[in-house]
């Protein structure tokens, strides 16, 4: 920073002893607060987040429970709603199909289905992206 003095010949310090800051005209509050109210323009609220969206999240906060409810077991030695349900016999289908193993991942229930919510939440997160960019 510049180190200078005022003199009384500085227009700032001139400006400030003419303009009278010590108390402000009849009527200034009034002429500023009608100003403010002819300028004010209010626009209507919109939400950041749409309805479309809450509804979608809410849903999929739903599933998320009620899979939570199915798939997980209450403790180590019970088995879950879905496995006490019966089976129920599927014919099988005789085909000759060139067979690829896949590895099978043990990591546990819970790993299994929040990755399983979390590939339905970015599936859904792509799909409404795309419709974003459609439309601008």
């Amino acid at each position: 920073m510049r180190n200078f003095e005022l003199d009384e010949k500085d227009p700032l310090k001139v400006w400030i002893i003419e303009s009278g800051a010590e108390s402000p005209k009849a009527g200034f509050h009034l002429n500023i607060l009608n100003k403010l109210s002819t300028q004010a323009s209010t626009k209507p609220y919109e939400p950041v987040i749409s309805s479309f969206v809450m509804k979608i999240i809410g849903s999929l906060l739903i599933a998320f429970f009620i899979g939570v409810l199915l798939f997980v077991p209450s403790s180590e030695s019970s088995l879950s709603f879905w496995n006490q349900l019966p089976e129920i016999p599927v014919p099988r289908v005789n085909l000759s199909i060139p067979s690829l193993v896949i590895p099978k991942i043990e990591l546990g229930p819970i790993f299994n289905f929040s990755l399983a919510v979390f590939s339905l939440l970015a599936f859904s997160l792509a799909i409404l992206a795309s419709r974003k960019w459609r439309y601008q």
